[in-house]
């Protein structure tokens, strides 16, 4: 719901151009092409002298449907793509009076409606589309790539996919290197976080994607850009609870030590919404620009991104008349890293136009030549100053066109204070949503409580009752311990009287084991003398009877 909101509000309608006008310009070198469209066609024309004289008005696309996207190679190369009435995917090539024009339908979208595209161009002259379809019978949203290489378009890879409607906020960059950065929204947990990837010029394999927010609010309308040292800088928008403030993030080269995603910063100021943020490389700073209520405002980095100034305002809107023409070569020749191509839908190339072309002489020259500056030459714009008007001393024409501008303007700040009422809303819902949450767990708490005391009560009973059962249990205890001391010290008596027996017991058969003793002497000795006396007998029997009686 957020997004769709902020959508509608920021978004110029898609027969406007921008900053509600009907003409865009893009100028490189001596060449400025000129875009328009009415009802459902998509005109161009081209001046190679600075709008010194124009070419015819061309059709580039004769039944436009949408936003395009555009980028340019080489001086006098413009490379565009939007989708038609029919839904499908158009890329239209621009070169001098030569219009070329490939229709990529079914093949390309299966029966899907488109609601994103963007096209760039590699040093080689390949043509990398990147572009966000949805299904609405499958109720399903996908990212693809397909890539035209000597002329052939390749087949579309899937990317991505998800359940929902399609993803139209993405930003996509290109390096100098060639490698393709991606960053676009999924959504997680009823909010868009933003998800990023890049593909490697030489193998041509996307990266997995990796979700790099994951924040309580929704994230929106990124805008990245890649400087000299491979950084990438992004910008986009997130609200705080109240009003959407302008976001910055950078991803540095290297491990995980010294690269790798930073810290998200806020870099607009609070108490105001901010809208369309766009982000550049300028005299090697970072440069982020975007739109309040009143006016355009700028914040800068001279430490590639750590930290930014203050929010300073640069431009008042009555100011950008006619700035709708996009110096691409003054940019380049600034340092304004412009890799990726711009979607036109949003005012951010209004925004790039309005501050960073006012030292560029030849643009000035340029803006001098434009149709509308020759056939018109009082410009009325929004002016809150014109609130009061004087019929009486200017003509009604005059008035007319002021009482519009003011319109705009007030129609501008009452979206702008709509915005604001539903973040509100939105940050008021949430609260109530936690204190809903909280108020059940409370109540759920209560209950807790409730059972608690009740289980408590419970206990109490066991424990009074645990108690008696002890009081009495050990009024037996000492009885029955008063019998067991007397038993005890009658068996200590009677083992007393057992030691003193045992003892006289001992000394007694001491005293039998001594006479013993003396009786097994005297009885070996009586032994001895049996045996001497029975050999004495033996030797006298063997004996002859004379030899005893000599003997004798």
């Amino acid at each position: 719901m957020e997004g769709k909101k902020l959508q509608e509000v920021t978004r110029i309608p898609r027969s406007q151009g921008i900053l509600g006008q009907e003409v865009f310009y893009i100028k490189n070198g001596k060449y400025l092409w000129s875009l328009r469209s009415t009802n459902t066609k998509l005109w161009g024309r081209v001046s190679q002298d600075l709008g010194e004289t124009w070419g015819d008005w061309l059709e580039l696309v004769s039944n436009y449907d949408g936003y395009f996207s555009f980028t340019v190679s080489e001086e006098n190369k413009l490379h565009l793509t939007c989708k038609d009435t029919t839904g499908n995917l158009r890329y239209v090539f621009w070169s001098g009076s030569d219009v070329l024009q490939d229709i990529l339908g079914e093949d390309y979208l299966d029966n899907e409606r488109l609601t994103y595209q963007t096209v760039l161009v590699d040093k080689k002259g390949q043509v990398h589309l990147i572009y966000f379809t949805e299904d609405p019978l499958e109720n399903m949203w996908r990212a693809k790539y397909c890539l035209k290489s000597e002329g052939d378009w390749s087949l579309p890879e899937v990317l991505d996919q998800g359940m929902g409607s399609g993803q139209n906020q993405v930003a996509s960059a290109l390096d100098p290197a060639g490698k393709i950065y991606l960053i676009y929204q999924v959504r997680e947990n009823k909010t868009f976080q933003f998800v990023y990837r890049e593909r490697d010029e030489e193998t041509g394999e996307w990266s997995n994607k990796v979700t790099i927010t994951a924040s309580s609010r929704s994230n929106l309308y990124p805008s990245m850009v890649i400087d000299e040292n491979g950084t990438l800088h992004l910008t986009w928008l997130r609200s705080d609870g109240m009003n959407y403030r302008v976001m910055y993030r950078r991803k540095k080269r290297g491990g995980w030590m010294v690269g790798g995603w930073q810290k998200d910063q806020i870099i607009s100021g609070p108490g105001v919404n901010a809208y369309t943020p766009i982000i550049g490389i300028l005299d090697d700073q970072v440069v982020c620009i975007w739109q309040q209520t009143d006016g355009i405002y700028q914040s800068v980095s001279s430490d590639q991104g750590q930290t930014f100034s203050e929010p300073v305002l640069q431009e008042k809107f009555h100011l950008l008349a006619y700035k709708n023409l996009i110096p691409l070569d003054f940019y380049q020749k600034s340092g304004m890293n412009l890799m990726s191509s711009i979607d036109t839908g949003s005012t951010s190339v209004a925004l790039l136009a309005a501050v960073f072309s006012s030292e560029d002489t030849e643009t000035e020259e340029a803006y001098l030549n434009l149709p509308e500056l020759k056939e018109k030459k009082e410009i009325i714009l929004p002016n809150i100053e014109y609130l009061s008007i004087d019929y009486g001393q200017k003509g009604l024409e005059k008035h007319l066109q002021k009482i519009n501008g003011n319109f705009q303007r007030l129609l501008f700040e009452a979206e702008d204070i709509r915005l604001t009422n539903l973040q509100m809303g939105e940050t008021i819902r949430d609260k109530e949503a936690i204190i809903l949450e909280l108020e059940n767990n409370l109540a759920q708490k209560d209950e807790t409580i409730a059972q608690l005391k009740e289980r408590e009560k419970i206990l109490e009973n066991i424990i009074d009752k645990l108690r008696n059962s002890i009081t009495r249990n050990n009024t037996d205890f000492q009885g029955k311990q008063k019998l067991l001391e007397k038993k005890i010290h009658d068996l200590e008596k009677n083992i007393s009287e057992l030691k003193e027996k045992l003892s006289k017991l001992k000394s007694t058969n001491h005293q039998l084991k001594e006479q013993l003793k003396e009786k097994e002497m005297r009885l070996n000795e009586e032994e001895e003398k049996n045996k001497l006396l029975r050999d004495e007998l033996e030797g006298m029997r063997n004996m002859s009877f004379w030899k005893k009686l000599i003997g004798r």
